[in-house]
């Protein structure tokens, strides 16, 4: 599976869960650490991609699991995020109304809103393109290490 594949479906299916209805669970929208925010270093290590349990339809699905965790790293200021079954995404860091913005540094397309819940915990929030953030259902990433 290339990056590109894995990017605009992941890009895909996070613009198609914004239409859902509102869910039980009301996430932060800002950094519950924000001594975290805008810091390539926070999302050094591996982690787990998955879907909220509050999620009405995936209920906590695990898209990319600790037995084979997405890894991130840094070069520089930029964040390196290594998919198992793909290439590297490189994300440029900023810092907006509390929380992490991460732009990929290689294409156009909306970016990700981090809101940390804690230093092992973050909210990935996509951005449509309309540049409204889906603030209903997150990717939950949570460290492995």
């Amino acid at each position: 599976m290339n990056r590109e594949f894995t990017l605009t479906a992941v890009a895909t299916l996070a613009m198609g869960l914004s239409a859902l209805p509102a869910l039980a669970e009301d996430f932060p929208r800002q950094s519950l650490m924000p001594e975290l925010d805008g810091k390539a270093s926070s999302f050094v290590g591996n982690w787990q991609m998955a879907f909220p349990e509050s999620d009405p339809y995936f209920k906590g699905r695990v898209i990319y699991g600790c037995e084979d965790p997405m890894t991130i790293t840094t070069d520089g200021d930029l964040v390196v995020h290594g998919f198992p079954d793909g290439p590297d995404a490189i994300f440029a860091v900023s810092v907006r109304d509390g929380h992490t913005i991460l732009d990929l540094a290689t294409e156009k397309v909306p970016p990700w809103e981090i809101v940390w819940v804690d230093e092992n915990t973050a909210n990935f929030h996509t951005v449509g393109v309309d540049g409204t953030t889906d603030w209903k259902v997150p990717f939950v990433y949570s460290r492995c290490d």
